[in-house]
Order: structure tokens, then C-alpha cells, then sequence
């Protein structure tokens, strides 16, 4: 007997306060003997920062997001809903099911894609009259969505007692991630 297969387990992204379609591109167990529909997802751990929904029929029974099928996912029916402020992660683990045998302990990891930007900054020490290179990991967003995808910075109040500088030339407004 041949064992279920992972096809796709890929990581979600959703915008923060939103919704997000978990998909056969995100999440898709196959096994070649047995139908979508037979195939069971069965959430051990729920999500933190939102939860999990499945589009029915009938407005009145918000179906069982506990348990579910492959075929629910293919069919698009299945929902993240990011509910949580100020978080950049969540995930849910599950086990998958046809029946016979079991792939256990899975995880969806998620990414949430905040409104806002936050930055995680380091403090900065100076000696009077000395200079201080600033370091890639003096400033870091705090989503990992963003992590990677900042071309610039633009200095909106300059120090009080200092500059910043790039290299030996005069006073900077903006400077980019290669520079730091």
C-alpha cells in the first residue's frame, strides 16, 4: 500500500485583518488510489493569530474547520481568516488521514503581511567625536515578509549631537540596505 505524499505544503500569506484562500497551490495531499474526498486533514493545533473556515452552503452552520477534506481545498472553500493585531506569524499543525494511513504532526506555516511596517532597531553608542558604522542588523523589520525586500531609507529627523554619513562624504537623506 502505497503511503499518502506531500505535494505542496507550501508557507501562507495573508495581509493582516484579512482573509486568504488555502488553495491546492498552498496545500495538497494526493495519494493515486484515492479521491480528494477521501483524503481528511484533521487539526491537531488551531491557529494563534486567526482561524480556520470553510464556505458553506448554508450561512447558519460555520462547518467544522477541524476536519476536512482534500477536496475542500481543491473546491477553494477552505479560509484562513487573520484575526490577531500587531503579529507577523501564525501556523496550525494537522494530521492527514485516508483512512488506512496517517501523515502526522504537519504544519502551515503563515505569514502575516502587517498594515504598518515595523522596524526592530539596535541602540546605536557613539564615542564623543568618533563615528560608528551602522550594521544590517541594526535595523530589521519585524515581519518576515518584509525581511529582504527593503531598498531604502529615508532619514526623517536627523540627529540632534551627529550625523550619519556615507563613507567620508557630507551628511545623508536616504541610503540603502547594500550601504549599510
Amino acid at each position: 500500500w502505497e503511503p499518502l505524499r506531500i505535494r505542496r505544503n507550501q508557507t501562507l500569506y495573508v495581509e493582516e485583518s484579512t482573509s486568504v484562500i488555502i488553495s491546492r497551490d498552498i496545500l495538497e495531499i494526493v495519494h493515486p488510489n484515492i479521491s480528494p474526498g477521501d483524503i481528511t486533514y484533521l487539526v491537531s493545533t488551531q491557529p494563534q493569530h486567526g482561524y480556520l473556515e470553510i464556505q458553506s452552503i448554508t450561512s447558519d452552520d460555520e462547518y467544522n474547520s477541524k476536519v476536512f477534506d482534500q477536496s475542500t481545498i481543491n473546491s477553494e472553500k477552505m479560509f484562513y481568516i487573520q484575526a490577531g493585531v500587531n503579529q507577523s506569524l501564525d501556523y496550525f499543525t494537522f494530521d492527514v488521514t485516508n483512512g488506512i494511513t496517517w501523515l502526522r504532526d504537519l504544519v502551515m506555516r503563515i505569514v502575516i503581511i502587517p498594515e504598518h511596517l515595523y522596524m526592530r532597531t539596535n541602540t546605536i553608542v557613539v564615542e564623543e567625536g568618533k563615528s560608528v558604522k551602522l550594521q544590517p542588523t541594526d535595523m530589521i523589520p519585524y515581519s518576515e515578509y518584509y525581511v529582504g525586500k527593503i531598498l531604502e531609507y529615508k532619514i526623517l529627523d536627523h540627529p540632534l549631537h551627529g550625523s550619519i554619513k556615507s563613507g567620508k562624504s557630507s551628511k545623508v537623506n536616504r541610503f540603502t540596505q547594500k550601504q549599510l
